[in-house]
């Protein structure tokens, strides 16, 4: 069964949100995890995507869109895609690159959520988020899924 962790922070800054994002990926890169980071849209992505190759002074995390053409993903191992995106789900359940950990940044629960080991949802301090966090733990719980919650402050 997936592994469900919600990482709760004190801020509402979408900057902190996303630094936050880049955190949990540099830790899971390290540990030889093959991740992929869902979001609900295109702006999200671009956000991430620029801050993935800079937030750290002394490293980036290199990575690709799942839907690149001409790339080997075999050899990648941090994808980023959204909503938007044709035949997602098929792709994600096939298989074809075994991911280890979805960090969940969109609004709903992707349908795919279970084809994984772990899934983390990031939920800031904004009251619009904290709903969406709740309406989502209350979907993981109604499935019978048990959830660590970490409050980052």
């Amino acid at each position: 069964m997936t592994q469900i962790d919600f990482y709760i922070l004190q801020s509402e800054s979408e900057d902190s949100w996303l630094r936050f994002v880049c955190k949990i990926v540099d830790k899971a890169f390290n540990r030889d995890m093959v991740v992929f980071i869902y979001s609900s849209d295109e702006y999200i992505s671009q956000q991430l995507d620029k801050l993935l190759w800079t937030f750290s002074q002394n490293s980036f995390l290199p990575h690709v869109y799942i839907d690149s053409p001409n790339q080997d993903k075999h050899e990648e191992r941090i994808f980023l895609s959204n909503a938007s995106v044709d035949c997602l789900e098929d792709f994600i359940l096939s298989k074809k690159i075994k991911f280890d950990l979805i960090i969940n940044l969109a609004l709903e629960t992707p349908s795919f959520f279970n084809s994984v080991d772990r899934l983390i949802e990031v939920i800031d301090n904004s009251n619009r988020m904290k709903d969406i966090g709740r309406k989502k733990f209350a979907f993981y719980k109604k499935e019978g899924y048990e959830i660590n919650t970490h409050k980052i402050s």
